[in-house]
C-alpha cells in the first residue's frame, strides 16, 4: 500500500497569461484527461492566470519526474490538436510550459494543501 500525494505547480513558458475562456475550457478538459493517462489521480486542481496548481496521488510505477514530463508534453500535444492556431503563439521549440516546476510531497499535510489550492 502506498500513499504518495504531491502538490505540483507548472507555469506556461514565459509566464504567458491563461485568460481566454475557450482555452480555459479546453485546458480544463485535457488536463484531467492527461492526468489520468499518466497515472495521476487528481484530488484538487486550480488553473490560475499564469500557473496551474495540482494536488494528486500516484503509484510508485515510475519516477515522478518522468511522469511529470509525460504529463506536460502530452498536455501540449492534446492542446495543439484541439486548438491548432495555438501553435503560432509558441516558440520555435513548440514549448508551452516552462522547463521547471514546483513539486512537494504532501502526505500528512494533504488537507492543508487541498484547502490552499481550492481557495486560490
Amino acid at each position: 500500500m502506498t500513499d504518495l500525494r504531491y502538490h505540483l505547480v507548472i507555469c506556461p513558458k514565459y509566464r504567458k497569461k491563461i485568460t481566454n475562456d475557450y482555452f480555459l475550457k479546453v485546458l480544463n478538459y485535457h488536463l484531467k484527461k492527461e492526468a489520468k493517462r499518466v497515472g495521476f489521480d487528481l484530488i484538487e486542481y486550480s488553473i490560475q492566470e499564469d500557473h496551474i496548481h495540482m494536488h494528486f496521488e500516484c503509484g510508485p510505477t515510475e519516477a515522478i519526474s518522468t511522469m511529470i514530463g509525460k504529463f506536460k508534453s502530452g498536455l501540449t500535444k492534446e492542446l495543439l490538436i484541439a486548438i491548432p492556431p495555438l501553435i503560432s503563439s509558441l516558440n520555435k521549440n513548440k514549448a508551452m510550459w516552462s522547463r521547471g516546476y514546483y513539486l512537494s510531497s504532501t502526505g500528512i499535510d494533504s488537507e492543508a494543501v487541498q484547502h490552499y489550492i481550492k481557495n486560490q
